[in-house]
């Protein structure tokens, strides 16, 4: 009852229920009642219950219930549960819970139950429990628990805890449990 459309989709160990379309897609171990549509998306061990669309969605280790839509999303290591849609969103290391809405948002390394929404925000490094919306908000290294609302806020080295709301606030190197409001 599961459906293989392409060269070596589904190869080896395809789940019931799970669709695979596109060149290798699905084509290790895919999950029953999973998705994977394009080039190589849920190529090696595809959880249950996912969705892989795009060239390279899902490609390797995509865990059960996540959803990556768009080329290169979800691409290593999406952890249960995680959402990435926009090229690139959530590519390597997506924690368990996470969020990623925009090009390149949460791309490498993003912490679980992280929220990442806008082009490249929290693209690099966003540990657990932040939260980073607009244009490059959070971009690099975001701390445990920060929260970086409006384009180009928190964008490199925001401390534990710290808020940054605003046009560029708290843009550079923003300390532990501070609070920026407003430009730069």
């Amino acid at each position: 009852d599961s459906v293989a459309i392409g060269n070596s989709c589904g190869y080896l160990t395809q789940g019931s229920s799970s669709v695979a379309i596109g060149l290798s897609a699905g084509y290790i171990n895919q999950g029953q009642f999973s998705v994977a549509m394009g080039y190589n998306s849920g190529y090696t061990n595809q959880g249950s219950n996912s969705v892989a669309i795009g060239n390279l969605s899902g490609n390797i280790n995509q865990s059960t219930g996540c959803i990556a839509i768009g080329d290169n999303t979800g691409r290593t290591q999406q952890c249960q549960g995680a959402v990435a849609i926009g090229s690139s969103a959530g590519n390597i290391n997506q924690g368990t819970g996470a969020v990623s809405l925009g090009i390149q948002s949460g791309k490498t390394n993003q912490g679980i139950n992280c929220v990442a929404i806008g082009n490249q925000a929290g693209s690099l490094n966003q540990s657990e429990h932040c939260v980073a919306i607009g244009s490059l908000a959070g971009y690099q290294t975001q701390s445990s628990g920060a929260i970086a609302i409006g384009a180009f806020s928190g964008v490199v080295s925001q401390g534990l805890y710290s808020v940054a709301i605003g046009f560029s606030s708290g843009s550079l190197n923003q300390n532990t449990s501070s609070v920026a409001i407003g430009l730069n």
